[in-house]
């Protein structure tokens, strides 16, 4: 497309947001423009490049990976990792997807959501129990879902809420499949607590785009239904490309670029539904990310802590929305992040809150990147690893 009608249509795009509440991206400082560095792959966990995974952040049960429980400020390498192509962070453990098709967890194990057996916390990756063939991870509050490339999804560890979708209320420290759940494309684990309580669900694309749901919600079923043990189809929606599962809201991106949104809106973070022209979507504590087709970044929600700075960047592949904090890929392979920095979850070296955005250290061949509650995970490409 030229660029004159990509100007035409960003502006038509402002115009539109702005009667909506949407925040509208505003101009990045000159010396922030982008820089040379190699190009970024949109995120697919099955074609992007292979890796090794940086962690930085909050570390007090080993989430980062790196043999300590120090927190870390700037990133640092999981230990005995490589050729990963997907990651996931949950609250107090991590998730990562080799080549192989195998799934590998460290971190907090309260509830078995490492899926070695144990409860035992990990302070380096350990191998989950009986998983091949894997094409996705997900890592939620503190339960885990994968996605087998035979669409069936399987889950482990805290299950209170029945977000496992097995039937059951029982934890499980090994993977068990999903109940009567098939062709699925893509998954989200979600959940968090605060002062409206504690809330953990799941979704699943199937490749005939509709959306399904399971767990315990805020009105994230799209119905009436506020939890179910097995997973329940979402009314409503169809054509659906990709889920993300936020605290205590859902966020589905369809096939058309269009962003639908459900679930709890006490800080405005559903004001991204009906968003067009998205590229991919994710939601946190209290606030929603879009990264758009033309590179620029659109966000609702919470923003006391400066998580919608990253709004102001340009040249963004992907965006991943924490508990107060932001993280976005540049085109280049960099990445950088605004808001709360108390564990140094923006890997800038500080501990300081941005309510703009700054660069993370070091990394500039990411080509995944995952943030939940307070640590964050990337996997970079040769030649960085």
């Amino acid at each position: 497309m030229k660029q004159s009608v990509l100007v035409l249509a960003s502006v038509a795009l402002a115009v539109l947001l702005a009667a909506t509440g949407v925040v509208w991206a505003e101009p990045l400082a000159a010396e922030d423009q982008e820089g040379s560095g190699q190009s970024a792959a949109s995120v697919t966990e099955a074609s992007q490049p292979a890796g090794r995974v940086w962690s930085w952040g909050f570390n007090r049960d080993g989430q980062l990976g790196d043999g300590t429980t120090a927190n870390r400020s700037t990133p640092v390498r999981v230990e005995g990792l490589s050729g990963v192509v997907d990651v996931s962070s949950g609250r107090q453990h991590s998730l990562a997807l080799k080549t192989d098709g195998t799934v590998w967890a460290w971190g907090g194990n309260d509830a078995g959501q490492l899926g070695d057996g144990t409860t035992a916390n990990r302070i380096t990756p350990i191998r989950v129990i009986g998983l091949i063939n894997v094409v996705e991870v997900e890592a939620g509050w503190n339960h885990s879902l994968a996605l087998k490339d035979n669409g069936t999804v399987w889950a482990w560890g805290n299950n209170f809420q029945g977000q496992l979708g097995d039937g059951t209320t029982t934890n499980r420290r090994s993977p068990v499949k999903v109940d009567g759940l098939g062709d699925v494309v893509d998954v989200s684990a979600g959940g968090g607590g605060g002062g409206i309580g504690l809330y953990n669900h799941s979704l699943a694309v199937k490749d005939d785009g509709t959306v399904w749901a399971w767990g315990r919600t805020l009105g994230e079923f799209g119905d009436v239904v506020n939890s179910s043990k097995t997973p329940t189809k979402v009314s409503g929606l169809n054509n659906v490309a990709d889920v993300e599962a936020g605290w205590h809201h859902s966020l589905a991106l369809k096939d058309n670029g269009v962003v639908r949104a459900w679930g709890y809106n006490g800080g405005g973070q559903l004001r991204v539904d009906g968003l067009r022209a998205v590229k991919d979507v994710s939601g946190g504590g209290g606030h929603s990310l879009a990264a758009m087709r033309d590179r620029t970044v659109q966000a609702s929600g919470a923003r006391s802590f400066g998580q919608l700075g990253v709004r102001s960047l340009r040249f963004v592949v992907d965006v991943e929305a924490g508990f107060h904090h932001s993280l976005a890929v540049r085109s280049n392979g960099s990445v950088w992040g605004s808001g709360e920095n108390h564990f140094g979850e923006l890997g800038d070296g500080t501990t300081t809150e941005r309510q703009q955005p700054v660069r993370a250290s070091g990394l500039n061949t990411v080509v995944d990147l995952s943030s939940s509650y307070n640590h964050s995970l990337a996997v970079a490409a040769p030649p960085e690893q």
